[in-house]
């Protein structure tokens, strides 16, 4: 059986901050933050495919911080907080670096009773300050305010522009073959799905799969 091959979304999936399609002036406040070595709590919001985890990963990595990445959805409870991410912060970094701790999907994390993850979590944050910060990820929006005036909330924003030459270069690093016409139809048809760039990439392999960009009408 002959190797399936990559899926375009995870090999063309942004590894630093250069590559990472953003709107100009918040690549400007990233690197400002990275080369002032002044990483901020903060909430990444935007809809699904986005890019906030990638965007995460990849301050996370910027700082060389060590990294407890939770998944909200399916840990998002008091028991998690309490021990995984508690012990985490509470833990000294053998090499002294910043700890950095990823909340993906925090709206999915418990938050109704006094006894809740968002709830608990506010304490977390102000009490590990001196070495830990917080990168929260959220689709939409159902956090607590308490949350909120600890980890700002930044919208992530691109533009259309930027997100068509991403998908340029995809077509050109995989020598599909294409035109003016059939890069439109395309444009035309996927960015229906703007700004889930994860969708829109996952159809552009779909469209690409004999070596040329055809598409593909739903």
């Amino acid at each position: 059986m002959s190797d399936i091959k990559e899926l375009w979304v995870d090999k063309y999936r942004p590894s630093t901050l250069k590559d990472y399609v953003l709107n100009a002036d918040l690549k400007t406040y990233f690197k400002n933050m990275i080369k002032n070595n002044a990483l901020q709590n903060c909430t990444f919001l935007g809809c699904q495919g986005s890019g906030k985890t990638t965007l995460a990963k990849i301050l996370a990595n910027e700082f060389n911080a060590d990294v407890l990445f939770v998944k909200c959805a399916t840990e998002g409870t008091i028991d998690v907080l309490r021990t995984k991410v508690a012990e985490f912060c509470n833990a000294l970094s053998m090499e002294g670096k910043i700890k950095v701790v990823i909340l993906d999907e925090v709206d999915s994390a418990s938050a109704t009773s006094e006894n809740s993850f968002q709830k608990g979590l506010r304490t977390l944050i102000e009490a590990a300050q001196d070495d830990t910060r917080f990168i929260l990820t959220c689709n939409y929006n159902k956090v607590i305010p308490a949350i909120l005036s600890r980890c700002p909330i930044i919208p992530l924003k691109f533009d259309k522009i930027d997100l068509a030459k991403h998908v340029k270069k995809i077509l050109d690093n995989e020598n599909i073959k294409y035109g003016k016409e059939s890069l439109k139809a395309f444009i035309e048809e996927s960015f229906q799905y703007y700004p889930d760039c994860r969708r829109i990439i996952n159809y552009l392999q779909l469209c690409c799969n004999s070596g040329e960009l055809v598409v593909k009408l739903n």
